[in-house]
């Protein structure tokens, strides 16, 4: 029997707890440098003579700002364009409105809100992951994977990151998960039934061979293995599910942390998934492999960048 996500929930309440536990504030005045590390993982220290940032190439959409970084766990962020005080309140608000929960006290060690200066186009809140180049040659099955699940031989990426983390994050930006892919008995036959849930927009920034920040589409990185067609279609937040524990008195287990969090191939526990069928089961084959003359090279460190679709 599975788990439904509303253990994801009870999760969810303890990270909105924390955030608010952990809420720093900082005068208006106070002045805010180009760290040496963000959450992204791109902005470097500024040389005292400037503090112009860097150039951002690949979108068209170009705005620089201070932004709320809201750490949910190891690598992952929710990053919004408002004052840390209204983030969190707006946050908080709508995670326990869209739970049916109260706030209760709970022993989370407080999380740090950073301010920093990043470069993010689009939406006014996303989800940022820190993950690196991990293949740029053969066939796909993710475009990201976590690094404990051990596929890196088929996806671009990979995170060290447990992929709860991030089906929280995206509700906390108000993302709304629909259900993985199935196979239905239909007269006799197995049917297809895609995956559903909300549209996702995906991109990948990283910092180019002479320093310059490029933000792409992650599309970019995946073409078809036969007509070599850059990817077109968008990801759908599925959701994952909850397994059953293989023995007596394990937790239950978060599927999208067999590695499936962002998928090109459809998988019943998929976290993100296309909303197509992707998959030759007849010929047991791939449909899509890395694009390699787009990726960066190996072990190169990029932020996934995750913002909603559908309003």
């Amino acid at each position: 029997m599975l788990r439904t996500v509303s253990q994801a929930f009870s999760v969810a309440l303890l990270f909105v707890a924390g955030m608010v536990a952990g809420c720093q504030d900082r005068s208006p005045g106070q002045q805010t440098h180009f760290p040496t590390t963000t959450p992204l993982g791109l902005a470097s220290a500024p040389s005292k003579s400037s503090l112009k940032p860097p150039l951002a190439y690949g979108t068209e959409a170009k705005e620089w700002f201070f932004s709320t970084h809201v750490p949910v766990g190891p690598n992952v962020f929710v990053q919004i364009r408002q004052p840390a005080e209204a983030a969190l309140r707006e946050i908080t608000s709508g995670a326990l409105h869209s739970l049916g929960l109260r706030l209760v006290p709970c022993g989370l060690t407080p999380l740090a809100v950073l301010r920093s200066f990043v470069v993010r186009p689009g939406a006014d809140r996303q989800v940022s992951v820190a993950a690196m180049v991990v293949l740029r040659h053969g066939y796909l099955e993710h475009l990201l994977t976590t690094q404990a699940a051990g596929k890196n031989h088929e996806s671009v990426l990979a995170a060290d990151i447990d992929a709860l983390h991030l089906h929280i994050a995206l509700m906390a930006i108000g993302a709304k998960p629909g259900k993985p892919m199935e196979y239905r008995e239909e007269n006799g036959r197995r049917v297809f039934v895609p995956p559903q849930g909300e549209r996702i927009a995906v991109r990948c920034a990283y910092r180019n061979n002479v320093g310059q920040l490029v933000i792409v589409p992650a599309q970019r990185w995946i073409r078809d293995v036969d007509k070599k067609q850059i990817l077109q279609q968008d990801w759908v937040f599925a959701g994952s599910r909850f397994l059953d524990p293989l023995e007596p008195g394990e937790k239950p287990f978060f599927g999208a942390n067999l590695g499936r969090v962002i998928c090109v191939s459809n998988f019943s526990v998929a976290l993100l998934d296309l909303p197509v069928r992707s998959t030759d089961q007849e010929a047991e084959g791939l449909l899509w492999e890395a694009n390699t003359e787009t990726i960066p090279p190996l072990k190169t460190p990029v932020s996934v960048l995750l913002s909603r679709l559908e309003k």
